[in-house]
């Protein structure tokens, strides 16, 4: 206070000093005006009014001279008042309790501001945190944050929304949109529009749902409640905590549904996943492709492992590899090749090209062209063969038929076995038509008779039962 004091008294001087030289000015002014004459009556009079004149603006001045004074001197009294060692030392136990651990000092040659021990809270000033009225107040912003307006868009103000509360924000031209609370925004363009969603980084990244996350990459767009997306561009997780790990155009729309990477991957339903490849879809209920290019599993449960084209369309149908191929019954299975299909319930097909399975449980092991349609029926190698009895069975050979039940052919060629529990071994143009008979070999034989045998030969027919050709002697 003793320093306000010291600062008033010049000014008084001053105030002085003015008064005397506009006095002084005024009586040379005066003085100016009285012309030496001859003394007379007039002349004195003349400085009479002059004098008057003069002695007016004296009295006007210490007036003012007095009203400065009073006005000084209330200030003093103002300043006295203030000036209490107990007030002072009141105010500064306050300010110290106030911004104890507050501290300012350098830290490796920059100028810090500390907080030790405390908690630094920025809140909207509404007494809660999902309280939300568009004002965009109890945000932190560390930086600029550019406007999108002013500098990318500037004929769209709409592009620029920053109405959210208690976000922490970093980087430039970020949105933080009205339904956006606790949630944390950084990075390029980036934007946050619901509760506790959050852009940790990248560019163009959007966390729209609530508990949504993107950890960086470009141009992905995380709109599923809890959503994922940790990298890659254009990836789009739309699902309730569905997961995309990155690659480029990928779209997790399934609940808990995953995307490891790649390109153009779907993962549709719940509990989808693919690690990568291209253009893959997983779309039933828990399916799964690992890898390959235009693999579908569509069948809940059904896997695709990889390749091309291929489609796992029954439940629990699994294609593990190869182009074009189908397992689209219940349990099926095929195992790469090209262009076999699985049809039936349980049915398998094992490498090789364009086999079938169709019959239920039924199982074509490699080879071309060969189909099973009886149930639990076999063919193993060869082409062309065809497998249609229940529990029929070829192995090998070209253009064999086993069309009854329990009916085999061991081979060859053209060889038909068409009686219950028939055989043919080798040989061509065979066959075996009767009730379990055989033919061992040869050609253009045929086995009629209930348990009838040809062995070898050529153009033999056993027509009895349990006849054997040739005859035995």
């Amino acid at each position: 206070m003793t320093k306000t004091k010291k600062l008033l008294s010049p000014l008084f001087s001053i105030l002085m000093l003015t008064i005397l030289l506009i006095w002084g000015t005024g009586f040379s002014s005066a003085a100016e005006t009285v012309t030496p004459v001859p003394a007379s009556g007039s002349s004195i009079e003349t400085t009479e009014v002059t004098m008057e004149v003069l002695m007016n603006r004296i009295n006007a001045l210490e007036n003012q001279v007095t009203t400065l004074q009073e006005t000084i001197t209330q200030l003093e009294s103002r300043l006295d008042a203030v000036d209490d060692p107990e007030l002072e030392a009141s105010l500064t136990s306050k300010f110290n309790t106030l911004f104890k651990g507050v501290t300012r000092e350098m830290v490796g040659e920059r100028d810090t501001l500390r907080f030790s021990g405390m908690n630094v809270q920025i809140v909207n000033g509404l007494g809660e945190t999902s309280i939300l009225d568009g004002q965009g107040l109890g945000n932190l912003i560390i930086g600029y944050n550019k406007s999108r307006v002013t500098v990318l868009a500037p004929l769209k103000p709409e592009n620029d929304v920053r109405t959210g509360s208690h976000n922490l924000i970093l980087g430039d031209y970020n949105n933080y949109e009205e339904d956006a609370f606790g949630g944390i925004v950084a990075g390029y363009y980036n934007q946050i529009g619901a509760p506790y969603a959050s852009v940790l980084g990248g560019e163009s990244n959007k966390a729209l749902e609530s508990a949504a996350a993107i950890l960086g990459g470009n141009g992905n767009t995380a709109s599923g409640k809890g959503a994922t997306i940790s990298g890659g561009a254009s990836n789009t997780a739309k699902g309730s905590y569905a997961t995309i790990s990155g690659g480029f155009s990928n779209m997790a729309s399934g609940q808990y549904a995953f995307v490891g990477g790649g390109n153009k991957n779907t993962a549709s339903n719940l509990f989808t996943a693919i690690l990568g490849g291209y253009s893959n879809t997983a779309s039933g209920v828990r399916a799964s492709v690992s890898g390959g290019d235009a693999n579908t599993a569509s069948g809940a449960n059904a896997s695709v492992a990889g390749g091309q084209s291929n489609q796992a369309l029954g439940v629990n149908a699994s294609v593990s590899g190869g182009s074009n191929n189908l397992a689209s019954g219940t349990n099926a299975s095929v195992s790469g090749g090209d262009q076999n299909t699985a049809s039936g319930d349980g049915a398998s097909v094992t490498g090789g090209s364009t086999n079938t399975a169709s019959g239920i449980s039924s199982a074509v092991t490699g080879g071309l062209g060969n189909t099973t349609i009886g149930n639990n029926a076999s063919v193993t190698g060869g082409q062309n063969n065809l497998a249609s009895g229940a529990h029929a069975s070829i192995s090998g050979g070209d253009t064999n038929t086993a069309s009854q039940r329990d009916a085999s052919i061991l081979g060859g060629y053209k060889n038909t076995a068409s009686g219950i529990a028939s055989t043919i071994s080798g040989g061509g143009t065979n066959k075996a038509t009767g009730t379990g008979s055989s033919v061992l070999g040869g050609g253009n034989n045929t086995a009629a008779g209930s348990g009838s045998v040809v062995i070898g030969g050529e153009r033999q027919t056993a027509t009895g039962w349990y006849a054997i050709l040739p005859m035995v002697e």
